[in-house]
Formats: C-alpha cells, structure tokens, sequence
C-alpha cells in the first residue's frame, strides 16, 4: 500500500523542535550563522510565514529545515510553519537548488525601475561591493525588504559611492 504525504500549518515549540531534530540524520552541515540569522528574525518577529515547508520523509526522518527547527530552539519562540510528511528519501537531493533571490530581485517584485543598479548602489554604500555577496547576506537583505522602505539614493550618494575604492573581484 502506498503512504499517503500529509501537508498541514502547525506551531512548532521549541520542545517540539527538539523532537522533530532526533530525527535528523544525514542532512547538510549545521550553518550556525544561518541559525542565528533566522533566530534573530523570529525573536525581532521579522520573520514571516511563506509557504516554506519542513518536510519529513516517510519513516519519519527530517529532510529539510534543520536550521529553521534550530532556530526556533535558539529564539525560544515557537514558529508556525507548513510540515510535509510522507516525502521519498530520495526527494532530499532536489530540495534548496533553486536560484536565491537576490535584492535585485526583490526590488524587482517591489516595481522599482532599474533595480539591479539600485540594489548595487545600496550594496555598495553599505560597503558590500559586488560579488562578495553570500546567501546569507543576500537573504538578510531581501527578508529586510518586507518591513523597510527601500532608501532612494539621491544624487550625492551616488557621487559618495563613485568615490569609494574599488576592490578586485577574487576569480572564482
């Protein structure tokens, strides 16, 4: 008989955190700043309820969202989230390989014009040239837009940012 994947909203405690991470073998390495990030976010309660879904495979063993199940533990704040049960082991390899989405593309969503040059010129004022982005850093910016107006430079910070030495780009 085949199982049945289950889908439902539930709060997640910390307690419960610590139960459904006894079941968290064979997963990524543990991202503390990651971890910390998003128990930030929870505790400042930034963080928001988007469909993202911890998910379980059929017997039982965490699949993904270890670092938000930490995170929960770490702010000490329970979290509403989407939980998957029922999923193949092997669905494991095909989760968090999609594209990150940039500030550029947040800002793109948001309908300002030219976003890709005015999410540079705030990276750059912000001291974070180009290129030397992460993923967490990119996320932080982009979960950041939800709750802040974005600052239209105007021209003088253009000419600040002009100004600023460049540093080369490491070859990758």
């Amino acid at each position: 008989m085949e199982e049945k994947i289950t889908a439902k909203v539930e709060t997640i405690t910390p307690d419960i955190a610590k139960t459904m991470l006894g079941e968290n073998v064979n997963n990524r390495r543990i991202s503390h700043d990651n971890v910390n990030m998003f128990a930030r976010e929870m505790r400042n309660g930034e963080w928001r309820f988007n469909g993202e879904a911890i998910k379980f495979s059929k017997d039982g063993r965490l699949l993904d969202g270890q670092h938000r199940l930490l995170a929960v533990i770490a702010a000490d704040k329970p979290l509403t989230t989407l939980v998957i049960r029922g999923l193949e082991d092997e669905t494991q390899q095909t989760m968090d390989s999609g594209k990150t989405r940039t500030l550029g593309d947040v800002l793109t969503l948001r309908g300002e014009k030219n976003s890709t040059q005015l999410a540079s010129l705030a990276r750059r004022i912000s001291g974070r040239p180009a290129g030397h982005g992460s993923r967490r850093t990119e996320r932080s910016e982009t979960h950041a837009r939800g709750n802040h107006r974005v600052h239209r430079p105007d021209a003088a910070t253009g000419r600040r940012a002009r100004r600023q030495p460049r540093v080369p780009q490491p070859i990758r």
